[in-house]
């Protein structure tokens, strides 16, 4: 699995691929778990 980076992005190494939990396997997913997260904390911080 390749991810591109976004600019700006910090690069995975495929140490941090295989590390992922849940496993992802698209930028897309990464983005989308990762705005979750945000979004969870931000709640729990209101």
């Amino acid at each position: 699995m390749t991810f591109a980076t976004a600019p700006g992005a910090t690069p995975l190494s495929p140490e941090d691929l295989a590390g992922l939990i849940p496993a992802l396997t698209t930028q897309g997913e990464l983005n989308e778990f990762e705005q979750m997260n945000i979004a969870k904390q931000a709640k729990a911080n209101s």
